[in-house]
């Protein structure tokens, strides 16, 4: 059965309804007028679509004022249902300006992104329906919603574990999800994705085999909630893999691309080509990606970066020399590149040294 979605809009809805709907989605679209009527419109679907405004026409609230609404824990209104938020860049960019209206959504894109990019959201709306309904049907069992495979469960950073046994997660699918998505997911450390395993192999992912070779680590490969929309693999799991076939020996970090290369050849008779470093980089033992440009590099190579305060078990982010001296990604509003800002202070003196000496 189709996964029902609610696209609340007070304008024509374009052509958003047609591009989900080819996705196997049932869309249906509400011209919101009064608030009441508005909250009870929302019952029996699976995923609400909001535009960012709905003050365009005839109504009188946005979009932060119905899922604030929605999401208040023990009230008659609440609602246990993804909430996606979509409008204009400008708007997105003022709505996380407004504290008051942040934690409400489980994901925000402008217009544009999602029809220039249909399927993919598609995909992740889709996760984010299953992901609620199995926190729901496992009761929020950490290992059980995350699907932990046996040898990793006792590696479990406890942190992970306590935080999302806490109240402020106990019984709130949204945050319980938000958490995962946000913290664990989207984020390197106990998991990574395709990058990253490029990155720590020292595999080019342009090899002919490279398919071939990521199935040799489905034993692996993570399967919880949001698995079926973002490729990850436990990081533990990878170091057991190469210690089973190094006689116990984890030297990976150690090796350079070449080496890991000509091991991994050995092990699978697959045919692999090496990562090739970024310009400027001087060393090929890979373990982390540019946050810009996801390209491998090691650490000693990278401009670390000092965006967010991360959790413990979440790795440092970092920016290629490459893609400092030329970026790539501007701020839409600033037109100023989005991540040098964020470099920090003693990196930024070694990057202008950098520069002068080219």
């Amino acid at each position: 059965m189709a996964y029902k979605i609610l696209y609340i809009e007070d304008l024509e809805p374009g052509s958003i309804i047609h591009e989900l709907t080819s996705y196997g989605f049932e869309v249906k679209h509400h011209m919101p007028k009064v608030f009441e009527e508005t909250i009870k419109a929302v019952n029996g679907y699976d995923l609400l679509l909001f535009d960012f405004r709905l003050t365009e026409t005839t109504a009188i609230f946005d979009a932060p004022t119905i899922a604030q609404t929605l999401r208040t824990i023990n009230s008659d209104n609440h609602r246990d249902i993804p909430i996606v938020l979509i409008s204009s860049e400008t708007k997105i960019s003022d709505y996380y300006k407004d504290p008051t209206s942040q934690d409400l959504f489980d994901l925000s894109l402008t217009k544009d992104n999602l029809l220039r990019n249909v399927g993919k959201y598609a995909k992740r709306f889709e996760s984010l329906i299953k992901a609620y309904v199995t926190i729901k049907e496992e009761k929020f069992d950490v290992f059980k919603v995350l699907n932990v495979p046996d040898k990793q469960i006792e590696r479990m950073d406890y942190r992970i574990v306590e935080k999302l046994k806490r109240d402020t997660f106990n019984d709130n699918i949204f945050a319980f999800s938000g958490y995962i998505l946000n913290n664990l997911i989207q984020t390197i450390g106990p998991l990574f994705g395709e990058d990253v395993l490029s990155a720590r192999l020292g595999i080019s992912k342009k090899s002919n085999d490279w398919e071939k070779l990521k199935s040799h680590f489905d034993g692996f490969k993570y399967k919880g909630i949001f698995s079926d929309s973002y490729n990850r693999w436990w990081s533990s799991g990878l170091i057991d893999w190469w210690k089973k076939y190094n006689d116990g020996v984890n030297n990976l970090r150690r090796l350079n691309s070449g080496q890991r290369l000509a091991r991994l050849k050995e092990i699978t008779d697959l045919s692999l080509i090496v990562q090739e470093p970024t310009k400027h980089a001087k060393s090929t033992s890979y373990w982390t990606i540019c946050k810009e440009s996801h390209q491998p590099i090691d650490p000693i190579d990278g401009l670390e970066l000092n965006k967010k305060e991360l959790l413990g078990w979440q790795e440092k982010e970092y920016l290629s020399i490459k893609a400092a001296l030329n970026p790539q990604k501007f701020d839409s509003a600033t037109r100023k590149p989005i991540y040098l800002e964020y470099i920090k202070p003693i990196e930024k003196s070694r990057l202008r040294s950098i520069a002068k000496n080219l």
